[in-house]
């Protein structure tokens, strides 16, 4: 679940593990807004020690002339990677409007 514009849209895809479908996911959402994103690097670590641990994820992505970095962090690596995947989307649209 993604809110855009206010608004919770649900969107519902499978890729080759949770990861991978997540980030299908995403792209789906902001797809009229950004044409073109590759994803270039994605790195998982963790941040504390044991079962619960902290884990933060970095993502850089690439549209047609630069690379941005996002990166996010929780106890849920899914829930990280998708923290950080939006942030680096987030910043490729804030550079774009300005």
């Amino acid at each position: 679940v993604v809110t855009r514009d206010g608004k919770k849209i649900e969107i519902k895809e499978t890729g080759v593990g949770p990861v991978d479908a997540i980030i299908k996911s995403i792209d789906k959402a902001v797809k009229k807004d950004v044409d073109k994103i590759d994803l270039v690097d994605y790195i998982v670590h963790a941040v504390t020690e044991g079962t619960d641990a902290l884990g933060e994820v970095s993502v850089r992505v690439r549209d047609d002339k630069r690379l941005f970095v996002g990166r996010g962090a929780h106890t849920d690596v899914l829930v990280a990677s998708a923290q950080a995947y939006l942030n680096a989307i987030n910043k490729m649209l804030e550079a774009r409007n300005s």
